[in-house]
């Protein structure tokens, strides 16, 4: 018995000592696996770090993205505060930007600037860009970015008629008067105080039954822009809201300007289209004739044409500069037409898009009982077209008219190129800062997956290490000592 309980005293310690080594060789060796995966993790985080990591350039500034107000090297407020180029970003030159914060000039006692909120307006107006892609460019939250563009549509709708005005000097029609005569090429219309007009603005439709309403003769969804303007282009008077498919001059008798009689003054008139009616009382609107078969009217047509395209121009210049005019309430239409007279008062002209698709002259609709009213005067206007006019000194006569043709036709193809060439500098630098906002998106993500993917590696070998120390205990028998 006593060899038997000595054996079995062995027995039992032998079985312990191969328990505790066993024991401690796991402990060792699943302490070492995951000090290999966490190193191998920090490798990865590391390499994929340095893969994803932008060079800037020589004398870049460090840039950082977290509040634009304390931080100006954001590469849209940098460009801006340095001095450069607006017109890439914005779409306006410094002198009309610098017009229009002085206009917008309010004393805030917080919240963000002037200067900050009308930058972000000008940015999301000429991109016709997101409220996303906004917030991205300026490093602002996309609550904010809302707030600050409906903010400063409501301001630039409370200066709108300090900009677009009807004139109120008689020197001032007489110059419009004039400026119209040098258009028409003939001083018969220098009594023509402003051409009028309407605008498609593309948008989305309204849900339901009515959306068929704002469907056009084009069959997309638009609104109207009734706009008037001067010699120069710039707008006069705007009215805006009703849906595509109401035809011009049915908006025209509902604008205030036509029922009200405001302008233009009695004696002078406006050249509209065919889709007008001919008339001079409430307003004199003076259109072409129509189906035109004798030489005289023909000429008077041309005339005309000549001075009623300023209006298609100035609504050019705008859809082209400011690309947010497309799928917009109505109050950022109407603040596109305000920008567009800053534009043209400081000399910040932008050449028409030639991708615009050209208004087509309505003829249909009109009323022929009113277009009476006008016919007298019209007849009149053609009248002094055909007469003879005195011959200009300055004419030269040298100047043969297929030579003028040809270097108005290679004027034409230069102003194109230039323009072409610009639109093409505009996409490059846009193409950039995507590129730039997407290689830092995918540093970020890197980042934090990794991150992720190392906590859950630490997790794994800690569990592993738990569920392996509680495989491998023992329970003491009843009697046993604890054992150290």
């Amino acid at each position: 018995m006593w060899c038997y309980c000595n054996y079995e005293r062995m027995r039992r310690g032998a079985d312990f000592y191969l328990l505790q080594s066993n024991s401690t060789y796991v402990n060792s060796w699943s302490a070492l696996q995951s000090l290999v995966i966490i190193t191998a993790g920090y490798l990865q985080l590391y390499f994929l770090k340095r893969l994803f990591k932008t060079k800037p350039a020589e004398g870049d500034k460090p840039r950082c993205f977290k509040y634009c107000r304390l931080n100006t090297h954001v590469p849209v407020l940098e460009r801006f505060f340095d001095g450069g180029d607006t017109k890439a970003d914005f779409r306006l030159k410094r002198e009309s930007l610098n017009k229009l914060l002085e206009l917008l000039h309010q004393q805030r006692r917080h919240g963000w600037g002037t200067t900050l909120q009308t930058l972000v307006f000008l940015y999301w107006l000429a991109c016709g860009a997101s409220y996303r892609v906004v917030s991205q460019a300026f490093g602002i939250p996309r609550p904010t970015i809302h707030r600050i563009i409906h903010r400063v549509a409501d301001e630039v709708m409370a200066i709108l008629p300090k900009v677009v005005a009807l004139p109120k000097s008689e020197e001032h029609l007489l110059q419009v008067g004039a400026g119209f005569a040098s258009l028409t090429n003939h001083q018969a219309f220098g009594k023509a105080v402003g051409a009028i007009d309407g605008c498609h603005v593309r948008i989305k439709p309204p849900a339901g039954p009515d959306g068929q309403c704002y469907k056009n003769r084009k069959l997309f969804a638009s609104i109207l822009l009734q706009g008037i303007c001067d010699h120069q282009g710039a707008f006069l008077d705007v009215f805006v809201g009703y849906p595509g498919s109401v035809h011009d001059s049915r908006v025209l008798k509902n604008s205030p300007i036509y029922k009200q009689a405001k302008y233009p003054p009695q004696g002078f008139f406006l050249l509209g289209d065919g889709g007008y009616p001919c008339t001079e009382k409430p307003i004199a609107i003076m259109t072409p004739f129509k189906n035109p078969a004798l030489p005289s009217t023909q000429r008077f047509n041309a005339h005309l044409s000549k001075g009623r395209s300023i209006i298609e121009r100035a609504f050019g210049m705008m859809k082209t500069r400011f690309r947010a005019i497309f799928l917009q309430a109505l109050e950022v239409i109407a603040a596109c037409t305000m920008l567009h007279n800053i534009c043209l008062g400081v000399g910040d002209i932008i050449p028409p898009d030639d991708s615009q698709e050209e208004e087509e002259d309505d003829v249909e609709g009109c009323n022929p009982g009113e277009a009476v009213s006008g016919a007298a005067w019209r007849t009149r206007l053609c009248n002094q077209v055909s007469a003879l006019q005195d011959v200009n000194q300055d004419h030269d006569y040298i100047f043969h008219p297929i030579l003028k043709k040809k270097s108005f036709i290679e004027i034409n193809r230069l102003q194109r190129f230039v323009f072409h060439m610009w639109c093409y500098y505009n996409y490059e630098q846009m193409r950039r800062g995507a590129d730039f906002y997407l290689l830092q998106s995918n540093s970020t993500y890197v980042n934090s997956w990794s991150a992720l993917q190392s906590l859950v590696i630490i997790t794994a070998g800690y569990l592993q290490l738990y569920f392996l120390k509680r495989l491998f205990k023992t329970k003491p028998a009843e009697g046993d000592k604890p054992r150290c």
